[in-house]
């Protein structure tokens, strides 16, 4: 199919998104209002926290304020893609995979845009460029290491998305993945502070059973000059891993499929 096809479909999920927002007017005001407070909010908690400049085993307030970049960086990704995916695997026990496998629209795609919720993505999106644009006012940066630090930060938002990916395609077979709160409430827990303040144990959990410092930490360490080949190496090697599994998962997960329809 063609890109304008996928292109189509994209923007008509915005499209039926912006839709529910503008069907009743209070549901307008209401987001505009809470949209404007989660604004007026992260500026106050920056305008505070930066008259605080403390140090955390060596992270700076410079480190940290590149930390939080890429954690809203990694929530924009985040909004995008896992929760349409989570509540389209959520369905799977009420047999809405007909529905997808019907459409014109590769069903893997309809899964992963399947749910896209305009008004936490505007948000945390707001947020980003805010927080990058203070920091260029405030602090000297290689636009190398930045320009790497971003990449490097996509490849670890996709490393953790494609982790979910598979554990949400366990709903082939177990039909609730309600354990997976858990783990997302981990990963909020746990993105805020670099995960190489920690002990080695920690690390090792974060890094090769539960990839989360991929989604941050790199990133905000490349950000402030530590490059290290290994960590760069195993990112890559990892992105590609895991992609490959999660296709493998898919693939037996739709041999597996039982239709609504018996």
């Amino acid at each position: 199919m063609s890109f304008r096809h996928y292109a189509k479909f994209v923007r008509r999920k915005y499209s039926i998104a912006a839709k529910k927002l503008l069907v009743y007017k209070i549901n307008l005001i209401i987001s505009a209002c809470v949209l404007g407070v989660q604004i007026f909010l992260t500026i106050l908690f920056w305008k505070v926290l930066f008259f605080n400049r403390n140090t955390l085993n060596g992270w700076t307030f410079q480190d940290s304020f590149g930390l939080i970049i890429f954690i809203y960086f990694f929530w924009i990704m985040y909004n995008i893609f896992e929760s349409g995916t989570r509540i389209f695997f959520k369905s799977l026990r009420y047999g809405a995979l007909d529905y997808a496998i019907i459409r014109p629209v590769p069903i893997i795609l309809s899964a992963i845009l399947h749910t896209i919720f305009p008004f936490y993505l505007l948000s945390n999106s707001l947020a980003f460029l805010f927080l990058l644009f203070f920091y260029f006012l405030t602090f000297h940066v290689s636009l190398l290491n930045f320009l790497s630090s971003l990449l490097f930060a996509l490849f670890g938002s996709f490393i953790f998305l494609l982790f979910f990916f598979i554990l949400y395609s366990l709903s082939f077979w177990f039909k609730q993945t309600t354990y997976m709160f858990f783990l997302v409430e981990l990963k909020n827990i746990a993105n805020k502070y670099p995960l190489t303040v920690s002990n080695k144990f920690f690390q090792f959990v974060f890094t090769f059973i539960f990839p989360l410092i991929f989604v941050v930490t790199i990133p905000a360490e490349i950000l402030r000059g530590n490059f290290s080949f290994v960590w760069i190496l195993y990112e890559i090697g990892m992105l590609i891993a895991l992609a490959l599994l999660a296709a493998f998962v898919w693939k037996k997960g739709l041999e597996h499929y039982e239709s609504g329809m018996g």
